[in-house]
């Protein structure tokens, strides 16, 4: 990259010989600034995502679904916010899991958290799975009513001693959800009240 750029944190501007756009889940590209899904065309694009059915399908002429959420600045700079796996649809809203995550983290005892959606009677509810030493749904509830719109708050804050993780120390979304639903059944739950 060129000296000067990257200056707010972005991963700076395409290289020569690369075409970099953000659009929405219909395929616009979106303005300077909002946040889309980031689709790449070059002529040195990896053979392995020719071959073979892709893992993000494209929704702009035919270019690379990276499957990354991001966006453009004013400067033409583009900043990588998260992964489109990481989007939750609460209603007729979309949002980015990620962003409640980092604002939660914020809080000093709490060590690890994930934001998620599960399905109770036939509605994505956002629910909040957490590492912490004491219970402090309160808290986050309030610290978060100060930054968030209401639909980006979880319904349910769960303490749990861990986050479930895969083999290779990711994540485990599916067990995540698997100990929502559990905990929610048990009533282990901080926060609003939801019946399973």
């Amino acid at each position: 990259q060129r000296e000067g750029c990257c200056t707010q944190n972005s991963v700076g501007r395409a290289i020569s010989g690369v075409e970099i756009v953000v659009v929405d889940n219909y395929g616009h590209v979106v303005k300077n600034g909002q946040q889309g899904i980031i689709h790449v065309k070059t002529p040195s694009k990896y053979s392995g995502y020719i071959w073979g059915p892709p893992k993000n399908i494209s929704l702009y002429k035919d270019w690379l679904n990276t499957g990354d959420i991001g966006f453009f600045d004013e400067h033409q700079e583009l900043h990588i916010v998260g992964r489109a796996d990481e989007m939750a649809f609460v209603g007729s809203h979309k949002i980015y899991t990620e962003d409640i995550v980092d604002r939660i983290l914020e809080f000093s005892n709490v060590e690890e958290c994930v934001v998620t959606t599960v399905r109770i009677q036939n509605k994505e509810v956002l629910c909040c799975l957490y590492v912490a030493s004491s219970v402090i749904c309160d808290d986050i509830r309030n610290k978060l009513g100060t930054v968030l719109m209401k639909y980006e708050i979880p319904k349910a804050f769960i303490r749990v001693d861990s986050i479930p993780t895969t083999n290779n120390g990711k994540i485990s979304l599916y067990q995540v959800k698997k100990k929502i639903i559990k905990a929610l059944k048990r009533g282990e739950l901080h926060g609003e009240r939801i019946d399973p």
